[in-house]
């Protein structure tokens, strides 16, 4: 059983993001709080868990890759990643591990 938490930011709705053949991001319109205008937040946290099929991460620039020699960290399915910085969150890509096979990534953001 995973236990995870997510603390010190407020948390939004979750949603579903379908992973595929090519590295993404998260829903960039999400990262940024614009109802707190003049001065918009950028978000503090995100809770990643895989709901189906495995799919590859990386950070920092690096475009993850499929396959056996494929780049990037592999998350299986019911395993979650807590993100809890600007650049770790707003680098996040993905892609799914094995070509064809899409992930589902349920994510939640804290701002």
């Amino acid at each position: 059983m995973n236990i995870v938490l997510i603390s010190e930011a407020a948390p939004t709705e979750t949603y579903r993001h379908v992973a595929t053949d090519a590295s993404q991001g998260l829903t960039a319109s999400k990262l940024i709080d614009t109802g707190s205008s003049p001065h918009p937040n950028r978000v503090k946290q995100a809770l990643i868990t895989v709901e189906t099929y495995a799919v590859r991460v990386a950070f920092g620039g690096t475009t993850p890759t499929q396959g056996a020699s494929g780049v990037g960290h592999s998350l299986e399915v019911n395993d979650s990643i807590s993100l809890d910085s600007w650049d770790a969150i707003s680098s996040f890509r993905f892609i799914n591990e094995t070509n064809g096979e899409a992930g589902v990534l349920q994510v939640t953001l804290g701002f």
